[in-house]
């Protein structure tokens, strides 16, 4: 860019930066470039960029913060998350162990109903005979 260009740009962000302002505390009353002398443009737009890399710089700052806390952030939560499955099938192993008790119980349980009635079964048939044979 050549001189006259960087003058014009400056001034025109700083025709921009008034207009701004003064549009935020009388909305009909903006300055227009006609009234800016190219002189006093130059500095105050310098130090409005400055002040603005400066805050550039802060916010930039800021959001790596923020970016880094929500690394920790996720990587914690990863964590909990990675714990909770964990817990959780421990959790359906002993239910499925549970489940799997259960089942040989039920089983045995109809077993021994089975030779419940069998015995019962023989005991009152030989109760018969005996009681036939008197």
């Amino acid at each position: 860019m050549s001189g006259e260009t960087i003058i014009i740009e400056e001034n025109n962000l700083l025709n921009l930066s008034n207009d701004v302002r003064d549009a935020s505390t009388s909305p009909n009353h903006g300055s227009s470039p006609e009234s800016l002398s190219s002189s006093t443009s130059i500095s105050p737009n310098r130090n409005q960029i400055t002040t603005i890399t400066g805050q550039l710089t802060e916010l930039n700052k800021g959001i790596t913060d923020m970016s880094h806390k929500m690394d920790q952030f996720l990587a914690v939560n990863s964590k909990v998350v990675e714990d909770m499955n964990g817990k959780i099938d421990k959790f359906l192993d002993s239910s499925g162990k549970v489940v799997e008790t259960n089942d040989k119980l039920l089983k045995f349980n109809q077993k021994l109903v089975v030779w419940y009635n069998v015995v019962l079964s023989s005991f009152i048939a030989l109760s018969i005979a005996i009681y036939l044979r008197r």
